[in-house]
């Protein structure tokens, strides 16, 4: 039989917002916000790190990727395509967001002392624990069920940050940017 080709879902706006109000009570909640924000793939989410965020400049970097292979993490220095290696500008509420976020982490490491996992991720469970790329899916739809919302893939949240962007009128090339795409037609 012929091969039948994937269609992602998408989030409508009433639906995104039902379900980023409750990922704050998910310890992946950071990982939610980033994909939602700027369609970053799960791998890029677990391996961004607090040094790749420059506050002052308004911008991040993603340069730095955690992968599943062989049951094992490995964090590593590389991304998806050379395209995927970007610098996205922090906008207003993501900076808000991520300096709430560092204010909250700085307090769980008062909190948990010599037991808190040190680390420079930005997707860390509340004892500094970096978060695996599988925990973040299987939390996903966790999250999309305790909400009531139709379970989509972890990765449907990045084509619901693309179709919004372009009805929003983003354009497809500065998309395609933001995305990592290689070129706008992949994009679209």
């Amino acid at each position: 039989p012929k091969r039948r080709r994937f269609r992602g879902q998408v989030y409508d706006r009433a639906q995104l917002n039902v379900f980023l109000a409750a990922a704050l009570q998910s310890p992946a909640e950071a990982a939610f916000v980033l994909a939602a924000s700027y369609g970053l793939r799960r791998s890029e989410c677990a391996g961004l790190r607090w040094s790749a965020i420059d506050f002052r400049a308004r911008r991040m970097v993603i340069n730095h990727t955690a992968i599943l292979s062989n049951g094992r993490i490995l964090y590593v220095d590389n991304v998806k395509t050379r395209s995927s290696y970007r610098t996205l500008p922090l906008s207003d509420s993501l900076r808000r967001y991520l300096t709430d976020l560092r204010r909250r982490q700085k307090e769980n490491r008062r909190k948990y002392g010599k037991a808190y996992h040190q680390s420079d991720y930005v997707c860390v469970r509340e004892d500094g624990t970096p978060l695996r790329p599988d925990y973040i899916s299987r939390e996903f739809g966790r999250v999309c069920r305790r909400a009531g919302l139709p379970c989509i893939r972890f990765h449907d949240l990045r084509h619901t940050f693309a179709t919004h962007a372009l009805t929003s009128g983003v354009d497809a090339k500065t998309l395609s940017g933001i995305l990592g795409h290689t070129n706008a037609s992949f994009t679209l």
